[in-house]
């Protein structure tokens, strides 16, 4: 889990957040469209980690990868070997959400920069592109695809076989999530915890989920 130091105004905006979505239930959170990132690294003797570091920083031995969750599709996952950037983030909307995204079926992003860049937010509004209310910043333990990451790392790693390339890794990465985002009782379950998980982050003054 991505370890933020919260301040009090992090805190109030994770509060306020949860309370105002409290609201929605397990029937409400399964409409949902979840898209997140994450960045896979190895160390020298083949141990897979996630970085939560700066997303500016070159870090060796990585696989940086973007997917999409929801209970009725789309489910994939895409590993990024381009710069991250606001036209590579509009292409994969273009491609992979858009199709799905409506009203009830709105699209769930946190704060990351490229997602609201000024680029992302104009595109949004010209392809009509219902997005779920803005995440609050220092959020991403909240994010449904956070645990999805967390149980890919593990079965990575359960595994025993040393990683010893970013090919190995990525391809690991795929087959995990492929296996995980099949399995329609662990997708729904997922999206099933949120009102659980809003209620926790009241409960315990905003702070990160364990």
């Amino acid at each position: 889990m991505a370890s933020y130091i919260l301040n009090m105004f992090d805190k109030e905006r994770r509060i306020n957040f949860c309370r105002l979505n409290s609201q929605l239930d397990k029937f409400d959170w399964r409409k949902k469209i979840c898209g997140d990132e994450a960045r896979f690294t190895f160390d020298s003797h083949g141990i897979v980690s996630q970085y939560f570091g700066p997303s500016s920083r070159n870090v060796e031995r990585q696989v940086f990868v973007w997917a999409c969750l929801s209970v009725q599709g789309p489910r994939m996952i895409r590993v990024i070997e381009e710069k991250f950037d606001t036209r590579m983030y509009i292409a994969l909307l273009q491609r992979d959400v858009l199709p799905h995204v409506s009203r009830q079926s709105c699209f769930i992003q946190d704060h990351f920069p490229v997602h609201v860049a000024s680029a992302v937010k104009t595109w949004m509004k010209e392809n009509d592109f219902h997005l779920f209310p803005s995440w609050p910043e220092k959020s991403g333990d909240i994010m449904p695809l956070n645990s999805v990451f967390s149980r890919v790392l593990m079965d990575v790693n359960k595994q025993h076989q040393p990683i010893l390339s970013k090919e190995m890794l990525w391809a690991e990465i795929e087959r995990h999530f492929s296996l995980l985002s099949t399995d329609d009782a662990y997708v729904t379950d997922i999206f099933d915890s949120m009102p659980v998980n809003m209620k926790r982050v009241v409960v315990n003054n905003g702070e990160l989920l364990e």
